[in-house]
């Protein structure tokens, strides 16, 4: 049996928010062919903290549709993968709602 590895477009990129304590607006800049295929989350402010935001598909938070909602336990820690990518043609930013956190958003540009 012979297997084969699909490239598409060029490899991940990411994006990283340390210490993400207010909305990113442009986190990743608008650009044709744009998705986001994975991100991984960290509450970066302690125990008895919480963490929630957003990812959302536009150059703005107010402007931009929410594609996903992340809620994380005080020292929670998540990580999601998207195949084949969400379209991010708009860019992606991010809403914070509540919370500090560390974000680091993988994606393509196919």
């Amino acid at each position: 049996m012979t297997t084969q590895a699909i490239v598409i477009g060029e490899a991940a990129s990411v994006d990283i928010n340390a210490g993400t304590s207010a909305d990113v607006d442009a986190a990743v800049a608008a650009a044709v062919g744009l998705r986001l295929v994975g991100f991984n989350a960290r509450e970066s402010a302690g125990s008895a903290a919480v963490a929630t935001f957003s990812i959302v598909h536009g150059a703005t938070v107010s402007g931009g549709a929410n594609v996903a909602t992340v809620e994380l336990a005080a020292n929670g820690y998540v990580t999601e993968w998207f195949w084949p990518g969400i379209a991010m043609a708009s860019g992606i930013s991010i809403d914070r709602v509540a919370g500090e956190f560390d974000l680091h958003l993988y994606y393509v540009t196919v």
